[in-house]
């Protein structure tokens, strides 16, 4: 028998469904020993799940003018701020913080080098236009900018994570919840913002060249910053139920296409589970920190049948499969 194919087309009828009708030489033979053409479908089932817990993961940042105290800083706020969710009603095992990372730097300059650099050529430039501008140019001196003791803070950052367990799914308290969790934030002082050190005038005069063409070197503890997601797990069962009506819906719409075309639907050749899908995070949601700790604050899955999303009515997985069948003569 010759290879022949079909269009291909998407079907949607209570679930998504992807058809198309290949002829393939490597799939069975007939009583003839000729090869039998074949039929692919894909077929997709969705699956509602309950927020089973509230997580929240942001960055920390404790600062100071002495990098030893900066550290000693943060451990004493770590375990203060443990204390706290605790007695929000956080789960104990739940409370993590990655390990520190001590850094150095001049607030609001984000690349020193760069912005005296800058500062010199713009001054260069300002001169060559205007003479009369030689000797104007902002105190310090430009001719001194690298002789400058600038002020720097050093700062231990790090990431928390904790969760509270939702006991009764999104009952009107898991609803009030997450406000609630985001103004202990801000009352308790969890992300560490009355530990940013504050420059004195002198020290402003001093870096005040340095600011013209520089973006924010850091703007800790925004609000931005603050990741605060529902959570589902999608069990065994679940899954199973469906992968079967997923492997239904497929098998349906299969025989359908197959009477069509004047053909009957044959054995099953191969049955494969995709990958799960989803639904993607909001991005209102979703912020870009200023931060180097942003991989380890992504709300990505701690497993496959996770899921994690701001909108507790969006927890929903997809469970693909794809099943190839033989085609029969009427």
């Amino acid at each position: 028998m010759s290879n022949c194919k079909a269009s291909r087309f998407w079907v949607r009828a209570g679930f998504l469904v992807l058809l198309w009708f290949v002829a393939d030489s490597s799939y069975g033979q007939d009583a003839g020993g000729q090869s039998k053409p074949t039929l692919t479908a894909s077929g997709s089932s969705e699956v509602t799940l309950v927020p089973e817990k509230l997580r929240l993961r942001l960055p920390v940042r404790i600062e100071s003018r002495d990098g030893e105290m900066a550290l000693k800083r943060f451990l004493d706020h770590q375990k203060r701020v443990t204390k706290d969710l605790l007695a929000m009603g956080a789960s104990e095992k739940s409370i993590q913080f990655a390990k520190p990372r001590v850094s150095v730097g001049i607030p609001d300059v984000a690349d020193p080098d760069l912005a005296k650099k800058q500062v010199r050529q713009q001054a260069a430039q300002m001169r060559n236009m205007n003479p009369q501008m030689k000797g104007q140019f902002p105190t310090p001196a430009v001719d001194s900018i690298d002789n400058l003791d600038l002020p720097r803070v050093f700062a231990a950052e790090s990431a928390l994570t904790a969760e509270w367990k939702l006991a009764n799914g999104l009952d009107n308290a898991a609803t009030l919840l997450p406000s609630k969790i985001m103004m202990a934030i801000d009352e308790k002082d969890i992300v560490g913002k009355q530990s940013t050190e504050v420059l004195s005038d002198e020290e402003q005069k001093l870096i005040q060249p340095l600011l013209g063409n520089q973006m924010n070197y850091y703007q800790p503890n925004q609000v931005g910053d603050q990741r605060l997601m529902f959570v589902a797990e999608m069990s065994e069962g679940q899954e199973q139920q469906a992968l079967a009506e997923a492997v239904k819906s497929a098998r349906a719409q299969a025989s359908s296409l197959a009477q069509a075309a004047g053909l009957r639907l044959g054995n099953v050749k191969s049955v494969q589970r995709l990958p799960f899908t989803e639904h993607a995070v909001s991005s209102s949601v979703v912020y870009a920190f200023q931060s180097s700790l942003n991989s380890a604050l992504l709300n990505s899955p701690k497993n496959e049948r996770e899921i994690v999303n701001a909108d507790p009515n969006a927890l929903r997985k997809m469970v693909n499969v794809t099943i190839v069948f033989e085609i029969d003569s009427q």
